[in-house]
């Protein structure tokens, strides 16, 4: 039911901050799937390649179902990307923890609103990133979750509209994935 539901009208669309909003360009590539055992390892070359292909500092969140593949991804990452800034995201902080996090989105550029980054630097979430934070990265990658999940992951990447995002999506190869990889490809791509 959708009565009472906000919606935007054409003067809200012609609002320029609205515009650019709605706009915003985020252009998606599927890669093949990978089996469980190289997820993690793809997922950090994919957002390792992202950052390398800019010439300025880049903010690239990294999403993972899991919070081993999370870790096991920012490992790789470090190692990567020797001195460059990553954080985990990950679910279960106490308030001092929450509060360096924050000052660590702050500091490089990834929450919404924030100064650009002066280098790049790598966020790697799982769910607890999806929703309750104003997140804003100019790229990302993650493996495939629920379209619901998919949707929040892809509104913390390019959220003010101010770059040409890119989106890698690395499935996991398996049965139990496929309803959720079937549903999140043909709504992302539009079929």
């Amino acid at each position: 039911h959708t009565a009472g539901a906000l919606r935007l009208d054409d003067a809200n669309l012609a609002h320029p901050a609205v515009a650019q909003r709605v706009r915003a360009e985020k252009v998606l590539a599927l890669r093949a799937p990978v089996p469980k055992g190289e997820l993690a390892p793809a997922l950090a070359k994919e957002a390792d390649a992202l950052a390398r292909q800019a010439g300025a500092p880049q903010r690239v969140v990294v999403f993972c179902d899991t919070r081993d593949d999370a870790v096991k991804v920012a490992v790789q990452l470090e190692k990567l990307q020797k001195g460059t800034p990553v954080e985990l995201f990950v679910g279960g902080r106490r308030v001092h923890e929450r509060q360096k996090l924050e000052d660590w989105l702050q500091r490089h550029g990834f929450l919404a609103g924030s100064p650009s980054p002066e280098k790049t630097a790598f966020l790697v979430c799982t769910s607890a990133a999806e929703v309750g934070v104003d997140l804003d990265a100019d790229h990302a990658v993650a493996d495939v979750v629920a379209w619901e999940r998919m949707v929040q992951r892809l509104g913390r990447v390019n959220r003010r509209g101010n770059v040409a995002a890119q989106v890698v999506l690395v499935p996991l190869e398996g049965k139990e994935r496929a309803p959720e990889l079937r549903e999140a490809s043909l709504a992302l791509v539009g079929a």
